[in-house]
């Protein structure tokens, strides 16, 4: 019986290892995200009411962070020097405010006025003595702390860290350095502007770039893999707030005067506008900027820079947030606001005074911006509270269930991760049970969340209803009323399955429960093989465009991009000798064309019921935009279906398809194929890049004189750079080796790895020398660039005809005619006459004397290599036979 029962415990033990989708963190870090935006997708507080008003020993000056649950809170030294309180990093309750630790970092008088980072169970933020802390989330230990890499004597380091690709940015005010720290707290590197920033500015990232102020009055963008400057933009006044980076790298900032939006690529100006910016970091949201000033917060176009809306208040020096559709913004003053402002019009939907302390103290919003999660705002002031705006008291869960049906698809996937380590991801089958779960959450508009522990993945918590630690009430389910003896991950449903999640003690049932989650599950059979049209790889070059001519407009044409999707198309169509056909008629309102049929198969009229017709598909998705108009990626899966729609929603049915059109698309940065003609004998010369003062001569008829023949022919570039080792191909049509990735031109003779550099392999007629750049071991055919080069080497005597770019025919004679006359005699009459050198005659003379010149070259080139000479008889030469290896 024990046994039995021990059996069974395992069991609902392994009922709650499920593996569930990651629960990010609520408000990781200053201004919410490495872009600095300042906005939080989901609701924040419409009303006043508090939730809950904490006392801090010392004043919470510092942003918080909010994540799992709490609330991290900077604070740092009051106006009352009398007394010293314990200071740095405090812990809260984000519910209740209760305090769950606080961590000194440095010791007494050590606090912060820094923004926090949360990441992977640490906690990251600046102290007063300059140093950068890591801290336990859950202890509240010091794991490290770097040296002292901020020398200002009253904030220390006030920069906000950024935890950004696995490394630690933090930006110091005394010297303007950037500094990259490894996980473990050791410098990784560090980049000079060259000189201070103001206070509170803070590094930013996107696209892999860092951005930060530098240097007093300068924007840098930084790559972290070279630690160099990618581009330096100077504006004369010095910078304010940290860059906020928008989703189309556009790099936004204010200075004392002016709020500037930069090319996030090139780093020029795209605008400026007047703003009397603060040390407020200003947000961007829906195509707006709101910016705080010394007048109150301004809302500009963030296309154009234009002003929107004012809303008039007193000094905001804290970086506003915007959460829905409000932006909270407060002052900084003696009696400080926090206002929440419509964010389209600039109307005051509410605000929150405090009250004058009376005893000379100041009470405003100073550097803690606010931070919005999960409908609540979190901001600390200078009269030592902490403040959680929200509903006004802590509610019990609203959730009580769900019911409804799913439908999942055999042989998907789809991938979890738990929510207290977000380095771990899992890849679950769709149709298992903790698939259906996740199908429902997605239906139903609820989350779920797993903790990882030490015995592996625990569901902790649907539709916000947790694990309970003291009673043990957790999550169970069963499948069509059975209680399942496998994770949920691993139960494989079938179709009909009725799923039932709920939430009660060991032993209790759906019945009894206080939320019970009841799933339906629908598994079709695969639909049967679509018929195939055409499947295969097509690959398209950057920069390149081809003419197209409509089908409906045969005097228009269009000049087309080769990486969108019709560039594809008519390359698979080449390839597999099928016709398509598409019309312009909506070109003129959304710049695409209208896909009318492809072999022969054609739409179907769309006002009956179940028409057919052609949609266009990009990674099992719908193409966003109409034919030509989607730009195509390297690795993308480019499929037409011949398909009905939905008759409400107008989504194709594909799994009703008739027929595909699938295309594997290699997209490549730099590709050529073409023939070239070379002459024997030739020469040509080559200059390194790196040192213009050498010239080196090659054979017109090796590799690289193909190479050089083409790149005329084609019109490309290509570079050689000088080396302790000799000349060493360095780029072709601008694609360089990369020291870092040692990734370089590789070159091939009909399919052969040539074992001689590209300058001594000599080619023969019919040749097909290929480059292709990538790592060595790499084939052309997964290449982002190739140059294809077919040879012609035509024999002496020829025509010397053969493809573009190579050397001229061996027949021509160029000859220098010079000014004047010459003498020449008839051999008739012995008559003598004067000859214009500058005449088809004056040309003939020097012509055959060069002709001349080069037979006696060529029979004395016959001659010394043991070969026959036109119109001569050779002379026998008497062998010397060898037989081991003695002469007789």
């Amino acid at each position: 019986m024990l046994s039995r029962q021990l059996s069974l415990f395992v069991g609902l033990i392994m009922l709650s290892l499920l593996l569930v989708g990651a629960a990010s963190a609520s408000y990781p870090m200053f201004h919410y995200d490495p872009q600095r935006t300042g906005y939080v997708p989901g609701e924040g507080p419409q009303t006043n009411a508090t939730l809950w008003v904490a006392e801090t020993a010392e004043f919470a000056e510092g942003s918080p962070a909010v994540h799992n649950g709490k609330v991290f809170v900077p604070t740092w030294p009051d106006m009352n020097f009398d007394e010293t309180n314990p200071m740095g990093l405090v812990c809260h309750d984000a519910a209740t405010g209760v305090e769950l630790w606080t961590n000194e970092l440095g010791g007494a008088g050590v606090g912060s006025v820094s923004g926090v980072a949360v990441t992977d169970g640490r906690v990251y933020l600046g102290g007063t003595d300059g140093r950068l802390y890591c801290v336990d989330e859950e202890t509240g230990e010091t794991l490290w702390a770097s040296d002292r890499i901020d020398a200002t004597g009253y904030f220390g380091l006030s920069s906000s860290p950024l935890v950004y690709e696995g490394t630690i940015y933090a930006l110091s005010a005394s010297d303007g350095m950037l500094h990259a720290l490894n996980l473990d707290g050791t410098v990784a590197w560090t980049f000079e502007t060259g000189n201070g920033v103001l206070s509170f500015t803070s590094p930013t990232g996107y696209d892999g770039k860092i951005y930060c102020a530098g240097n007093r009055s300068q924007i840098f963008c930084i790559d972290p893999a070279t630690r160099s400057a990618v581009w330096t933009f100077y504006q004369g006044g010095s910078v304010k707030s940290s860059p906020v980076v928008g989703g189309d790298g556009t790099v936004y900032f204010t200075t004392n005067s002016r709020c500037y939006a930069l090319d996030g690529t090139t780093g020029t100006e795209r605008w400026n506008s007047s703003v009397t910016g603060t040390a407020a970091t200003p947000a961007l949201a829906d195509g707006h900027i709101y910016a705080g000033a010394y007048d109150g917060l301004h809302c500009l176009d963030a296309s154009t820079g234009e002003e929107q809306w004012h809303f008039p208040a007193k000094e905001v020096n804290v970086a506003p947030v915007v959460a829905g559709n409000l932006v909270y913004a407060a002052t900084n003053e003696e009696t400080g606001t926090l206002y929440a402002v419509n964010a389209g019009t600039g109307e005051e939907v509410w605000s929150y005074t405090l009250k004058a302390a009376g005893d000379g103290t100041f009470a405003a919003f100073f550097a803690s911006s606010p931070a919005v999660s999960d409908g609540v705002l979190y901001i600390g002031a200078e009269n030592n509270r902490f403040y959680a705006f929200g509903e006004g008291e802590v509610s019990g869960p609203a959730f009580t269930g769900w019911s409804g049906s799913v439908r999942l698809t055999d042989g998907q996937t789809f991938t979890v991760t738990p929510f207290n380590n977000e380095s771990v991801t899992y890849t679950i089958n769709r149709t298992s049970a903790l698939g259906a779960l996740d199908a429902a959450a997605t239906k139903g508009g609820f989350d779920y969340t797993v903790q990882e522990t030490a015995w592996g993945a625990f569901l902790y918590s649907i539709g916000g209803i947790a694990y309970n630690e003291s009673s043990w009430d957790s999550w169970l389910y069963a499948i069509n009323g059975e209680t399942a003896d496998v994770g949920a991950a691993d139960y494989h449903l079938k179709d009909g399955d009725v799923v039932t999640y709920w939430y009660g003690p060991w032993g209790s049932t759906p019945e009894t429960a206080v939320a019970v989650v009841t799933i339906t599950v629908a598994i079709p059979a695969p639909p049967a093989p679509v018929p195939a049209l055409w499947n295969g790889t097509v690959t398209l070059t950057k920069g390149e465009t081809f003419p197209f001519v409509p089908s409906n407009n045969r005097s228009a044409t269009y000049t087309v991009n080769r990486t969108t999707d019709l560039g594809a198309l008519a390359l698979a169509a080449q390839a597999g000798g099928f016709t398509f056909n598409a019309s312009d008629a909506w070109y003129t309102s959304f710049g695409s064309f209208l896909l009318e049929d492809i072999a022969g198969i054609a739409n179907e009229d769309w006002t009956q019921e179940n028409a057919r017709s052609w949609s266009i598909f990009i990674d099992g998705a719908a193409a966003p935009a109409g034919l030509g108009a989607n730009t195509l990626a390297d690795g993308d899966r480019l499929a037409f279906y011949y398909c009905p729609s939905d008759p409400v929603t107008w989504a194709p049915l594909i799994d009703q398809a008739g027929y595909v059109v699938t295309i594997d698309v290699t997209v490549r940065d730099f590709a050529w194929e073409g023939s070239v003609s070379l002459t024997d004998g030739r020469t040509f010369t080559v200059t390194p890049f790196n040192n213009e003062s050498v010239v080196y001569t090659f054979n017109r008829t090796s590799a690289l004189g193909a190479l050089d023949a083409a790149a005329t022919a084609g019109k490309f570039t290509y570079t050689v750079q000088e080396t302790a080792w000799g000349a060493f191909l360095y780029s072709i049509g601008g694609i360089p080796y990369n020291e870092t990735s040692w990734d370089s031109w590789l070159y091939s003779v009909n399919g052969e790895t040539a074992e001689v550099g590209a300058a001594d392999c000599q080619l023969a007629d019919g040749d097909v020398v290929t480059y292709w750049y990538g790592p060595w071991g790499s084939s052309p055919e997964t290449a982002r660039a190739v140059v294809i080069i077919t040879v012609a080497i035509p024999t002496p005597g020829g025509d010397g005809s053969g493809g573009g770019g190579g050397d001229s025919p061996s027949s021509w004679i160029t000859a220098t005619l010079n000014p004047g006359t010459f003498t020449l005699t008839a051999d008739n009459s012995k008559k003598t006459y004067d000859i214009n050198r500058q005449t088809a005659l004056g040309a003939l003379l020097p012509a055959v004397r060069i002709a001349l010149y080069r037979l006696r070259q060529g029979k004395k080139e016959r001659r010394s290599k043991g070969l026959d000479v036109p119109g001569e008889r050779r002379k026998p030469r008497r062998r010397r036979q060898y037989v081991h290896g003695q002469g007789r």
